[in-house]
């Protein structure tokens, strides 16, 4: 799985990341790069090139590590889990910060 989307809330909120395989985010970073111009931003004409050039392969992206609860949603392909899991995750009360 390669590309991110973070969803996190904060401390003790249910968070969310997607993930996709190599192929697809690499497909989507292209798209967004060529129709979406405040995507500048984000540098992803140089993230395409070292990614051309080997300096920076998608499989190396590391997910970032939060203290709360957090689903992975498969994003191939639609959603996996679906829509309606994805929601009851999300309105999960915060977890308790006392302990």
């Amino acid at each position: 799985m390669a590309e991110p989307g973070a969803l996190g809330r904060g401390r003790g909120h249910p968070g969310g990341r997607c993930a996709v395989g190599s192929a697809v985010a690499h497909e989507r970073i292209v798209r967004r790069a060529e129709v979406n111009v405040r995507r500048a931003a984000h540098a992803d004409r140089d993230l395409l090139k070292a990614i051309a050039d080997g300096d920076r392969p998608l499989e190396s992206w590391v997910a970032i590590s939060l203290d709360v609860p957090t689903l992975v949603v498969d994003t191939n392909d639609g959603y996996a889990p679906g829509v309606e899991e994805i929601v009851s995750f999300a309105g999960q009360p915060a977890a308790s910060s006392a302990g």
